[in-house]
């Protein structure tokens, strides 16, 4: 191999490697300033949606860091607009190929929520507003039959007024896979669009007949600045190769580099992968009344998952476990997490499990497999109280005492408790929630029978009605009993659902 064949060869080495520069397109998300909020008011909130929906669009967008920075290096204090010299800089120092910026204000304090937003996107190279939009949105303008699929937080009035104004995005600036391919190319094959750090990618082209009319070419493909070698499949249809993704998480354009050996060299974008090393950031809200520090129910318990970094979810899985590790119900899906979960205390078969401590699992995967898992514990319990009754004479007074109690964990909401003579007149009621308590009756020498009925229920709602023929027989066998026994009157104690 003679020395001008080494040089023609070296040659090639720099143009795979130096050309094509990256088709994505960087933007600058600027801090939205909050009119709402005086002078100089920023939406933070607002800023990092804003920043989660560029992204989705398949851009390159600059971390809120790296703006807040670069935004004091260069005392840029005044937001929603900026000057020519600011905007140049935007490019020289960041690499940004556009910058969105904007207001936003708010009445959301109102009794009829009212929104609006200006949004601006300028093209770095030359300073030139090439998009804008503004919008408003009151809370008036969503309102639906019945009240279905209305927003009810200010975070969900935010999101429609967003799409309402990014309707307009100019097309230039679609996602990333959206871009035409060049004419010439037939089919493109790039899996898996969405990866971990280390996993394997392969791509296929398949070139027309126009790139193919001179003898086989040497075809390429280069991703930040690394270049492979694609080979020709066994019956020529297809160039392909496979790497491994490594780098940090983002998008990754490929590009496709063909050379001929006339010296003819055509360089055509066909697709873009992500990188993504996180699994999904998400927490469980559980809607009940908290004991022993877990949250507690009867009924049902309300399971609220809470995004806490927005990204697609491609699967989940919940699941409730008991303490000794066996899984009592399960239920997947594909797609987003819904907006909530329901246990009612059931297993698979639909019986409902014993009381007890159990753990709620929450299983889910973006659109790389990463997967994120996030648990809480609750207390089932519809165990009715342990009602603790006790009644004596006073030897003195002749009057009744009786002294009620709960023995049950689960803390009392309200009891009440009457005494009724044989015509039915209710000589004594009272009620409360707190206990012990000791109720006295006045006998006045009236050695009549007395009913004695009790309601008692916990905070959860479990209840207990216990009904006592006779209150002064009742005192009176309760007293020849030994330690620790307790007399069982005719009508025993009853759980019942309601009172």
């Amino acid at each position: 191999m003679n020395m001008k064949h080494h040089i023609y060869i070296l040659t090639l080495f720099i143009l795979f490697y130096f050309s094509s520069t990256s088709l994505a397109v960087t933007l600058a998300v600027f801090p939205i300033e909050d009119m709402s909020e005086g002078l100089n008011g920023i939406d933070y909130e607002l800023t990092e949606q804003l920043n989660n929906d560029m992204a989705e669009k398949g851009l390159d967008v600059i971390g809120v860091k790296d703006i807040i920075s670069f935004m004091g290096r260069n005392r840029i204090r005044r937001l929603g607009v900026l000057d020519t010299i600011s905007i140049f800089k935007t490019r020289d120092e960041l690499g940004a190929d556009f910058i969105l910026y904007g207001s936003f204000y708010s009445n959301t304090k109102e009794s009829i929520p009212v929104m609006g937003l200006n949004l601006y996107l300028v093209r770095t190279v030359d300073a030139r507003i090439i998009w804008s939009n503004s919008e408003g949105i009151s809370r008036s303008d969503v309102q639906h039959l019945l009240g279905l699929g209305e927003p009810d937080t200010k975070a969900e009035l935010s999101y429609i007024l967003r799409q309402n104004v990014l309707r307009t995005w100019p097309d230039e600036l679609e996602f990333v896979e959206g871009r035409q391919l060049s004419f010439e190319i037939d089919d493109v094959q790039l899996t898996p669009v969405y990866l971990r750090p280390g996993e394997e990618i392969k791509c296929k082209v398949k070139l027309n007949e126009y790139w193919l009319s001179e003898e086989s070419p040497r075809v390429f493909f280069k991703v930040n600045g690394r270049v492979f070698r694609a080979n020709e499949t066994t019956d020529g249809t297809y160039y392909e190769a496979e790497w491994t993704g490594f780098g940090r998480d983002g998008n990754y354009p490929v590009t496709l580099v063909v050379n001929w050996p006339s010296g003819k060299k055509k360089v055509a974008y066909v697709g873009t992968y992500f990188i993504d090393s996180q699994p999904p950031k998400v927490t469980l809200n559980l809607k009940g009344i908290r004991l022993q520090g877990t949250v507690a129910f009867r009924d049902q318990v309300l399971i609220i998952p809470h995004m806490m970094d927005r990204e697609p979810i491609s699967r989940w899985n919940i699941s409730v476990v008991s303490e000794k590790g066996e899984e009592l119900m399960s239920e997947s899906g594909k797609g987003n997490l819904p907006q909530r979960f329901v246990w009612r205390g059931q297993q698979k078969s639909g019986k409902l499990t014993n009381e007890g401590i159990y753990q709620v699992i929450l299983k889910s995967w973006d659109r790389a497999q990463n997967m994120g898992v996030t648990s809480q514990y609750v207390m089932f319990s519809r165990k009715p109280p342990e009602m603790v009754l006790e009644a004596k004479m006073e030897t003195e007074s002749k009057n009744m005492m009786v002294n009620l109690d709960n023995e049950g964990s689960i803390p009392i909401a309200f009891w009440r408790m009457e005494m009724r003579n044989t015509e039915g007149i209710v000589l004594k009621y009272v009620d409360g929630d707190d206990l012990p308590v000791q109720v006295e009756l006045d006998n006045s020498a009236d050695d009549s029978k007395i009913t004695c009925i009790v309601v008692m229920k916990d905070v959860l709602g479990n209840q207990i009605r216990k009904e006592i023929d006779d209150i002064l027989l009742y005192s009176m066998k309760s007293d020849a009993l030994p330690q620790g026994s307790e007399f069982q009157d005719t009508k025993e104690s009853a759980w019942v659902e309601g009172f």
